[in-house]
């Protein structure tokens, strides 16, 4: 059974103007705890450095751009590099079995059935890959997504600013009326 509604982060709240210390205060201070815990998410100026398990250098310099980024994004944490790892080993396997499939022929019907397997393991690695991707904004998918939420999140700072001045118009007329 769903454990209901998510929270929202305290941030989220004071961007909306829904946040109340009398409610929201012990989460603030949990919040910041918990991003001040050594592993939780990797801090800015890190750099990880490849797996000694990942061999071909295009998968490396793959890894190094995607964890430059993903660390510059703050959405990276030591728990995620052995599924990164994993992921970056499916694309070896992928672009070996890309390799093979291309030098597949139709000349007889065992090139043929040879031709189904690697079109089989192909479709296979990329599915995975894939799956993988998604949760890492490599997608073209994902990272609209995180641009759409960065997109609200100023959104509603936007609205924030325009309702706080008009409540301070408010205030001032009614100082004046007094």
């Amino acid at each position: 059974m769903p454990a209901g509604r998510p929270r929202k982060p305290v941030e989220l709240k004071k961007l909306e103007g829904t946040y109340r210390k009398d409610r929201d205060n012990g989460k603030e201070i949990a919040e910041k705890q918990i991003k001040s815990v050594p592993g939780v998410i990797i801090p800015p100026e890190s750099k990880i450095s490849c797996p000694k398990t990942i061999k071909t250098k295009y998968v490396r310099s793959y890894w190094k751009r995607l964890t430059n980024n993903l660390i510059s994004m703050q959405v990276l944490s030591y728990n995620d590099l052995p599924q990164l790892e994993n992921m970056m080993l499916i694309l070896e396997k992928l672009r070996e079995a890309q390799e093979q499939f291309s030098q597949c022929s139709f000349s007889d019907a065992a090139a043929l059935a040879n031709y189904d397997i690697c079109l089989k393991i192909v479709s296979k690695l990329t599915q995975m890959f894939n799956d993988l991707a998604a949760k890492y904004y490599i997608s073209p998918s994902a990272r609209s997504k995180l641009t759409l939420d960065l997109l609200n999140i100023q959104k509603t700072s936007q609205e924030i600013e325009k309702n706080a001045s008009g409540v301070d118009k408010l205030l001032a007329l009614r100082n004046r009326t007094k």
